[in-house]
């Protein structure tokens, strides 16, 4: 039988739990350090690192985006020439990079050694776990869809929430990476995370 689209199920303690209105700002909601960073929020983006001439259409640079979580810890490029293009495609919007020197960076707090950067491209969705960061951080430049750096792992259930969020800012359907030892499996009804740590094969 067929899970319905809302609700995600994990084989790792086998509880269905549903995605709801969940955004990547529940992370937060315990006063965790990092930042979400989303380009279909159009009202963050801005085309230069002061922040004075907001992005409106595709093909405008970006310079500054800014942090939804309410930490202010918001990417920033003051070169003109390194920033990515904001992109829309069909109904997905994206940070274009040109894969040359285009970047957006940002100062954070110490995150520890225990952090976790996701994001989400064309193509996939990337998790890295048990990440080390503090101070000057430099985003991925796979012309993301969205991006989230938090400075604690991921709960099992927050892990498919996040993947299944990042499903919807992005034409991919099929396939999630993440690290720490988990099987991910990703369609366009389920998200099943299994962690291979529990097997007795290791």
């Amino acid at each position: 039988m067929k899970t319905p689209f809302n609700t995600l199920v994990s084989p790792f303690n086998q509880a269905p739990f549903s995605i709801g209105n969940w955004t990547p700002y529940s992370l937060f909601a315990s006063g965790e350090e990092g930042g979400w960073y989303d380009p279909s929020s159009l009202a963050t983006l801005f085309q230069d690192s002061s922040k004075t001439t907001p992005v409106a259409s595709t093909g405008d640079p970006t310079g500054a985006v800014e942090d939804r979580t309410g930490n202010t810890n918001d990417l920033l490029q003051a070169v003109s020439a390194a920033r990515p293009t904001y992109t829309v495609d069909g109904s997905y919007k994206l940070l274009d990079f040109d894969g040359i020197d285009d970047a957006l960076g940002v100062t954070f707090p110490d995150l520890g050694t225990d952090a976790t950067v996701a994001s989400v491209n064309e193509g996939e969705i990337t998790i890295l776990e048990d990440q080390t960061i503090s101070g000057a951080y430099s985003t991925p430049t796979d012309n993301w869809h969205g991006l989230v750096v938090l400075d604690r792992a991921l709960t099992t259930p927050e892990a498919a929430n996040l993947i299944k969020y990042f499903q919807t800012k992005s034409p991919v359907t099929y396939g999630a990476i993440r690290t720490r030892m988990n099987v991910v499996c990703l369609n366009a009804v389920d998200v099943f995370i299994y962690d291979t740590s529990t097997d007795s094969d290791g």
